[in-house]
């Protein structure tokens, strides 16, 4: 094993060497020694066919994760096409070839076959590598001396060429491209279909081709082929807008603490959607026509973005690094940049006065549902992390909002307790301000280590953490609270009566406690309970009585309002029941008990967790 680790360090450096050697074609073809270019990418494939030979002999040794063939394979084909586009005289495609897909290649590789076998899946390099050479490693060397451009726009194709061409056109009509400084870059990301051919059909110049699907080699690519100060990254299911371009890049602008900026769209997870009516891409357009006025009160800060049309400052993505390769199905790539962005301070911000039509995951969607790449994602966030990406307030509850009172003016203070990546309290937080209210501070407190990192960024005004929730009561002064959320369930706690005593005493009259707690009249919880599967925190099973718990508030609180509601990622990804067979689990235990199965009840029994709003009286 340690001879075969000396052929792959050996292979590593040998990466480097032909780096260095791209870097000498490159000069020497700028300099118009055509001669030596040609020479020196001769060496190149050579040196590449030994090492797909060396690796191929290897591969037993590998990280099955590893995407080395596939880097080859490419590398090779874009080799040929250099040459190719060097005999035709195109100097310029020939340039373009060398220094965005081989030099980049060349990287991916290097970077490839170093993380999978010398810092996978060893947990303390891993920690080391993020903290220190991840970023460096990816960074863009082509703009260290200026942006040529304001705006590279990068899209991607991987076939569905209809749809790509219905990006394009709308795209070339609804960007003032030479006005907004603007560059195009297209990656044909291993079509099958017209998809490269209808690329190379269209006038611009950056025109990247990967003969095999490469996912894990995007990142890198898109990063470092873009010279603009901003990177616009669009899906070839998207259709573009009137002043989608103009509205995001006013939105970055306006401040230096913003990472990325995205529009909503009709059909987009992570509740970036807004409901339409058009029945015509026409009609959509005509709609987005009215629809996109630049309103800074629409700007909503999100502890996460899904980022189908993107525009990302390529500052912050040189400091951070974009996309992982740890995350190689490309599934959580968005949320684990999403993450870095936040604990690096920075803020990403939904603009919800812009609007773009999304077909709905034409490029990858078929794909994770085949291959259940997903629920794979999930799982390498948590490892990678040690949190669930699809728990903690990654995404707010719609239902708890539409029922807050958010027409409160003057200074409005919102307390998060526990609120893992704070996305509720930032929610809040914008739905005053697109009511006109933008005098508004989030204080975050949390005795969970693991959420330190996110609450104490930019989606908290003040932090404050001590393992001990109850010392919430001596945190952030005497500053009482308008807006109090609690987002672990309230069995949670040990003694929630107790905390629940000194939420009441920090709350101003008339403010809004939103609580929420676990059902266990729940058929799922029941059915854990039965199968010895269902343990809360420290192996205890509790739940509170509701009747209880109503006199508790009704002590300090008025107009209480409770709902019970499904958590759909619960019951469809961890679901003892999953939710195709629950309804029909649901009716054989009522036909057995010999029960009505009326709709209350029933809705009863299916949901698993309840909310209750209550005011401060």
């Amino acid at each position: 094993m340690s001879a075969q680790r000396d052929i792959l360090r050996s292979i590593i450096e040998m990466q480097e060497t032909a780096i260095g050697l791209c870097r000498q074609a490159i000069a020497a073809l700028q300099d118009g020694r055509e001669k030596e270019t040609n020479t020196l990418i001769s060496d190149l494939k050579v040196g590449t066919v030994s090492v797909r030979d060396a690796l191929s002999k290897l591969a037993p040794q590998i990280c099955e994760y590893s995407n080395h063939r596939v880097i080859c394979d490419n590398l090779l084909a874009s080799v040929e096409r250099f040459h190719l586009f060097l005999q035709k005289r195109d100097i310029e495609r020939a340039l373009i070839v060398l220094k965005f897909e081989i030099m980049l290649l060349i990287r991916d590789l290097k970077e490839d076959l170093h993380f999978w076998n010398f810092i996978f899946p060893d947990r303390k390099k891993m920690i080391e590598y993020y903290a220190g050479e991840f970023a460096h490693n990816q960074k863009n060397e082509y703009v260290g001396n200026g942006y040529r451009y304001q705006v590279s726009i990068v899209v991607f194709g991987y076939n569905k060429v209809e749809y790509t061409k219905q990006c394009m056109d709308y795209l070339f009509r609804n960007t003032d491209m030479k006005g907004l400084g603007c560059e195009l870059i297209t990656i044909n990301n291993g079509s099958s279909d017209e998809t490269e051919s209808f690329f190379e059909s269209l006038p611009h110049a950056k025109k990247l081709n990967l003969t095999k699907n490469s996912l894990p080699s995007l990142g890198l690519l898109t990063q470092n082929a873009a010279e603009g100060r901003y990177i616009a990254v669009l899906a070839n299911d998207v259709i573009v807008t009137e002043k989608w371009l103009d509205n995001l890049i006013t939105c970055i602008r306006s401040d230096d603490s913003i990472s990325t900026v995205c529009p909503v769209a009709n059909s987009v997870s992570n509740l970036q959607t807004i409901p339409v009516e058009y029945q015509s891409i026409e009609e959509m357009q005509s709609f987005a026509g009215e629809y996109n006025k630049s309103n800074p009160l629409m700007w909503e800060e999100r502890a996460r973005l899904l980022p189908i049309a993107c525009l990302f400052s390529l500052e912050k993505m040189n400091e951070i690094g974009f996309f992982d390769r740890f995350f190689y199905l490309g599934e959580f790539m968005d949320d684990d940049y999403s993450l870095r962005c936040r604990r690096a301070g920075y803020r990403q911000i939904l603009c919800r006065d812009t609007f773009v039509h999304h077909h709905g995951s034409i490029t990858s969607g078929t794909a994770h549902i085949n291959s259940g790449s997903l629920g794979r994602g999930r799982d390498l966030f948590h490892r990678k992390y040690g949190i669930d990406g699809w728990d903690n307030d990654f995404c707010h509850n719609p239902v708890i909002l539409g029922h807050l009172n958010t027409d409160k003016r003057g200074r409005i203070n919102i307390l998060g307790i526990d609120s893992g990546f704070g996305s509720t309290p930032l929610q809040i937080k914008a739905s005053l301000k697109q009511k006109g209210n933008t005098d508004a501070a989030i204080y975050n407190f949390t005795a969970d280590m693991r959420f330190s990192s996110d609450l104490n960024s930019s989606v908290s005004d003040f932090f404050g953490f001590n393992d001990n929730i109850y010392e919430i009561e001596n945190a952030f002064g005497t500053v009482c609270f308008d807006y109090v959320y609690v987002h672990q369930n309230i069995e949670y706690y040990d003694d929630f009566f107790k905390l629940l005593e000194i939420i009441s005493r920090r709350m101003t009259k008339g403010g809004q406690l939103i609580l929420k707690g676990g059902n266990f009249f729940c058929i799922e919880t029941l059915c854990a309970v039965l199968t010895g599967s269902q343990a809360d925190k420290n192996g205890v099973i509790r739940f509170y009585d509701f009747q209880a718990l109503q006199r508790k508030l009704e002590k300090h609180f008025d107009n209480l309002l409770c709902a019970y509601f499904m958590d759909t990622l619960k019951s469809n990804s961890d679901s003892i029941i999953p939710g195709e067979r629950r309804t029909g689990f649901l009716d054989q235990c009522y036909q057995y008990l010999g029960m009505d199965s009326t709709a209350d009840y029933k809705e009863l029994l299916n949901c698993n967790y309840y909310f209750i709003i209550a005011d401060r009286n």
